[in-house]
């Protein structure tokens, strides 16, 4: 879970300071997730990589969006990967 500027994993808190804070996002910013082969998962704040949040995950994962603070509206995209 990515929240703030924090990144849990199965309710405990792997990084108290991870990437932008995401409180601070504003209309139009945009927020991506990717799973690596290597079994990494990154976050991606306006298409910059946040560095790792988590490592050793399991091949198949499900996203949630919890909309909370001032967030009115989520839009899902078709899957893109900065590196290609």
């Amino acid at each position: 879970i990515m929240l703030g500027q924090g990144v849990l994993r199965d309710g405990r808190s792997l990084h108290e300071a991870y990437g932008c804070d995401l409180d601070k996002l504003v209309e139009g910013d945009r927020v991506g997730v990717m799973r690596t082969s290597q079994g990494d998962l990154k976050f991606y704040v306006n298409g910059e990589c946040q560095g790792i949040a988590a490592g050793n995950l399991p091949q198949i994962l499900y996203a949630v969006v919890d909309m909370y603070g001032k967030c009115a509206q989520v839009t899902l995209t078709a899957p893109s990967t900065p590196d290609s």
